[in-house]
């Protein structure tokens, strides 16, 4: 599989939030056990894939996410943990920072107010506390994941102002991925409602 850049890997679809439009419901998918996990870490390594996500649901909800994220480095593979961030401490960082290579946070707008209206109450300060956080580990690049919706379609630019204005406060390197929300199979009819056009997006 050398042409594969990257594989993601859902370990698990539980999740302090509840999205809207969500792809990834709670309970949607069984978890696999800490063996199988770490058996399909190393596969992805013998396939010479190089490049690991672990996502969800929220991957720090299991207990052995700091294991995986260790031994995917000592498979030689590039480590992304892709989570909500609603559980992550200072003290994970202390532990398991040295084997993450990118964090990826979700962020729906440019204040509070926006960014509640998919996610819970809080959520952006929390965000907004991480990366504060993250300035004391420069080696983990950051990513912000922005899920385009009707509920934060008109606040999108001014978002991205805010993280131009707070990346060249960091030490750490930032990257911006903005997305359609699609229609799902599993979401019912009013969360298929946020979904935006073609031409809304563009």
């Amino acid at each position: 599989m050398a042409s594969v850049a990257t594989l993601d890997f859902q370990v698990t679809s539980r999740c302090k939030q509840a999205c809207p439009a969500c792809t990834s419901l709670p309970g949607a998918s069984e978890e696999v056990d800490t063996q199988a996990a770490a058996a399909i870490v190393c596969k992805v390594h013998a396939l010479g894939v190089p490049r690991i996500v672990f996502t969800g649901g929220d991957p720090l909800l299991r207990p052995d996410c700091g294991m995986l994220l260790r031994l995917a480095r000592q498979e030689k593979l590039e480590a992304i943990l892709a989570t909500p961030g609603d559980v992550l401490t200072a003290g994970f960082l202390r532990a398991h920072g040295g084997w993450i290579d990118q964090l990826a946070f979700p962020l729906d707008g440019p204040n509070e107010a926006v960014s509640s209206k998919r996610k819970h109450a809080g959520h952006f300060q929390t965000i907004l506390g991480h990366l504060e956080l993250l300035k004391s580990y420069p080696e983990i690049d950051v990513k912000i994941d922005i899920a385009v919706t009707r509920l934060n379609l008109e606040m999108v630019p001014e978002l991205v102002v805010l993280l131009d204005r707070l990346a060249p406060t960091h030490p750490n390197r930032f990257s911006v991925d903005i997305y359609q929300v699609h229609p799902a199979a599993q979401q019912d009819a009013d969360s298929a409602g946020l979904v935006v056009s073609d031409e809304q997006f563009a």
